[in-house]
């Protein structure tokens, strides 16, 4: 495992061999992409921690993630010298930076990826096809990633993730499969939630309009728990609807879910989908909503996050 930071000029520099480290992976829904790495730390290094701006990690010849530097601390005691450095994925420059108030008389995904992604140096990876949104607005000073998270929720029910080589992702389709050796499991724990899903949402037009999505399974077997959603006034019958039911499966995500250690690094990623093949919990595919890889002198492994789609 490599890693590289690259300072504000675009110079790249190796590290050298970690102590330890924690790097996280999610599909967008909870959180951001994160890193946190530990190493030896001798002066001639003060420069390059200081100047650093990004951070890429290889594994195996391959790159395993790309992050924003946000913070570094060195610190000295009578095991030596260390440096830690810390920092998220790239939806970071997302996040930081925030938008002037705007309303689109019809905004399409070319529209949003223009003002809100390109101009802050984020490569766009895959993306799912996108109808356009009439009277859709930005809110003063709301983040470019929550301007942009509005429009493809509601237009394509896509949630903004980033890929492992650090480009934007919006598409809803499943990554490569991975089925978990259970030999290399050394943890694993399942959940069965019912609170927070939703058996009905309630989706209001600001003209009045309203629709009722209902999750008539979960009803059926005593649940209750209902939400309204308001959306702009020219959204389509087409897109309510989809709205409606987008918030249903969003809430019934992680009702049915399973956390497992195993010992492999980088084994999988968000919205990978992984084999189980176990008599402790339900047999078959998982979505990956979340990885974290970590290591140091007392061994290695990655905590993956699991949903079953269908539950």
């Amino acid at each position: 495992m490599t890693g590289y930071l690259t300072d504000y000029k675009g110079q790249r520099f190796k590290l050298p061999s970690f102590i330890s480290w924690e790097i996280n992976h999610t599909d967008g829904e909870d959180g951001t992409d994160s890193f946190e790495i530990k190493l030896p730390y001798d002066k001639s290094m003060r420069q390059t921690l200081e100047d650093a701006v990004k951070f890429r990690l290889e594994y195996e010849g391959e790159t395993v993630f790309c992050g924003v530097v946000d913070e570094y601390e060195v610190k000295i005691n009578q095991n030596g010298m260390t440096a830690a450095v810390s920092g998220r994925g790239m939806g970071a420059y997302l996040l930081d930076n925030r938008c002037v108030g705007r309303e689109f008389v019809s905004c399409t995904l070319s529209d949003m990826l223009r003002n809100y992604v390109t101009p802050y140096g984020v490569k766009v990876g895959e993306c799912d096809s996108m109808p356009p949104m009439y009277g859709y607005s930005v809110s003063v000073n709301e983040s470019c990633l929550s301007a942009l998270a509005g429009y493809t929720m509601f237009a394509g029910g896509v949630t903004p993730r980033f890929s492992k080589e650090g480009k934007l992702v919006l598409s809803g389709k499943k990554g490569s499969k991975y089925k978990a050796d259970m030999s290399k499991v050394t943890d694993i724990t399942l959940r069965s939630r019912r609170y927070g899903v939703l058996s009905s949402v309630k989706v209001v037009t600001t003209k009045g309009v309203v629709q009722t999505a209902e999750n008539e399974s979960f009803a059926a077997k005593g649940g209750s728990a209902s939400a309204v959603v308001s959306v702009p006034r020219k959204t389509s019958w087409d897109m309510i609807r989809y709205t409606g039911n987008y918030q249903l499966e969003k809430s019934q995500k992680g009702r049915y879910s399973l956390e497992l250690t195993v010992n492999e690094l980088f084994p999988c990623f968000p919205m990978d989908v992984c084999i189980i093949d176990s008599d402790f919990c339900e047999k078959g595919g998982y979505v990956v909503s979340e990885t974290c890889c970590f290591g140091d002198e007392n061994g290695f492994g990655t905590t993956v996050k699991l949903y079953k789609e269908d539950a």
